[in-house]
């Protein structure tokens, strides 16, 4: 197999991928090749941008062999690296002077290698190993302040599969280890943590109408800083069923435990370029405890009309979930807050199919998500209660394809507390198959819906700015075009 597409839009970003895969005899290999470049674009003339000047490149190729019909063995490795430079556009043409001095930099190099051995048997059983080992390396970069650091992250992970009558179950081990040392600052974000677990899940047909898959694992976590060291047990039981009630009604119910270790890489962190941040100090791992329930509905209604319809219910707990404050001198920091953050709704999704051509998809979400901190319940921050999102697709297969979509975005609540209107969304799209080649044009936001339409994004001083909360598509309309070739 081989593919080739570029891809250009108005807003100057240009994408060239290539892809290619075989296997002769024994031996196979695929490769994965992406390189993106993008124009700083400043669309609402303010001076500065709201797309970076980047170059994003990506090489990802992998090996395989097969010494035997029941043995497979996959190395790979994966490279990409980003240089996005944003901020005030006459410094990005290096037209720097007293009144434009700003500027964003944001450098990343990651490069994964990978290793896969399956093992198949005759009683249908298999064991897998799987190894990682990830390097990212990252700088960014305003004026007068500096953020860098390496992560290594290494994964290991051995299972079995076990296949009976009437049970599938899959048992395991693995371990995770993964360290951030800061190569610029003089606070020292150093971190490490450890992780060894164990898991078993089995899935269980009781019948033709019902079928249970349950699990356990066990994990032993070390993790520390500069500040402090903490060691923590987690059981995480799960469950879910799946009921087949008849030929056009079915339904699963599931629910299980997580947890999450501390990190000071957040959204909110991430916005702020990790300034005035301080190290952790004596803060525990998130838990959370979540439950699902849902129930799917198809039918014909008519000789050529099916419909499917799938309602969901969720609801999720986070025990001392993190909270980042900020202290009378001017520092952030975090703490575990006493009282939980919950979050429950339900989302429910309709399909319509003609004659396996025309579809229509119509999905709603219902979101309350709350944090219970100190002073009483907030809705929590950028997190939008209502969305609805509608799609009309007309397709014919290997020749030509055209679609509609639109989005409802709600109203969400910003960190000072202020609550932003709903918004309108609105694309399209088609692609026609000549053969081999396929030609693509794709509209998004084609009404221009953009955060500087209501207020500017950027805030003065012009030589030291600050950002509000971004709630809403910052670049307004964009369209592109391409060409897929498959050989």
């Amino acid at each position: 197999e081989y593919d080739f597409i570029i891809n250009h839009s108005n807003v100057g970003q240009t994408d060239i991928g290539a892809y290619a895969s075989q296997k002769k005899g024994k031996f196979g290999y695929s490769i994965l090749a992406l390189v993106n470049f993008q124009k700083a674009y400043d669309v609402d003339k303010d001076n500065f941008s709201e797309l970076p000047k980047s170059n994003n490149f990506t090489i990802n190729p992998k090996l395989y062999y097969y010494p035997d019909n029941r043995t497979t063995l996959m190395i790979g490795n994966s490279f990409t690296r980003g240089k996005n430079r944003g901020g005030d556009m006459q410094v990005i043409d290096g037209k720097t002077d007293t009144n434009h001095v700003y500027f964003e930099e944001n450098n990343t190099v990651r490069n994964t290698s990978t290793f896969e051995l399956e093992r198949k048997y005759q009683n249908k059983s298999s064991l897998k190993i799987k190894q990682g080992l990830t390097f990212f390396d990252r700088k960014i970069n305003i004026p007068d302040y500096i953020f860098s650091g390496l992560s290594t992250n290494t994964f290991t992970d051995v299972s079995y599969v076990l296949n009976k009558l009437q049970h599938t179950v899959i048992a395991g081990v693995n371990a995770l280890y993964e360290k951030f040392t800061e190569t610029n600052s003089f606070r020292d974000q150093t971190t490490k943590s450890f992780t060894g677990g164990v898991y078993i899940l089995d899935t269980w047909d009781i019948s033709s109408w019902i079928k249970i898959e349950s699990g356990i694992r066990a994990d032993n976590v070390n993790y520390s800083n500069i500040n402090f060291h903490k060691n923590q047990i987690f059981i995480l039981p799960r469950v879910s069923g799946l009921f087949k009630i008849s030929d056009k009604i079915s339904s699963r119910v599931g629910g299980g435990l997580g947890y999450k270790i501390p990190t000071i890489f957040t959204e909110q962190t991430e916005a702020m370029q990790y300034q005035h941040v301080l190290p952790l100090d004596n803060v525990t791992a998130e838990k959370s405890a979540g439950i699902t329930a849902d129930v799917n509905y198809k039918a014909r209604i008519s000789g050529n009309l099916h419909v499917s319809i799938n309602h969901l219910f969720f609801y999720t707990q986070i025990n001392k979930p993190l909270v980042l404050q900020k202290d009378i001198g001017g520092n952030y920091f975090f703490s575990n807050a006493s009282k939980p953050v919950q979050s429950g709704g339900f989302e429910t999704n309709i399909k319509f199919i003609y004659r396996n051509d025309l579809k229509l998809f119509i999905g709603y979400t219902f979101l309350d998500a709350k944090a219970d901190y100190p002073g009483g319940k907030q809705l929590l921050p950028l997190v939008p209660k209502d969305k609805l999102n509608l799609s009309l697709i007309y397709e014919k297969e290997d020749n030509f394809k055209i679609g509609l979509e639109g989005y409802l975005t709600g109203n969400q609540y910003l960190y000072n507390g202020s609550r932003t209107p709903s918004f309108w969304e609105f694309g399209a799209m088609a692609q026609k198959t000549i053969q081999k080649i396929a030609l693509f044009i794709n509209f998004e936001n084609f009404t221009d819906q953009r955060q500087s339409k209501y207020k500017t994004v950027v805030n003065p001083p012009h030589n030291n700015p600050t950002f509000d909360d971004i709630w809403n598509h910052t670049e307004g309309f964009v369209f592109n075009g391409g060409i897929k070739i498959k050989l």
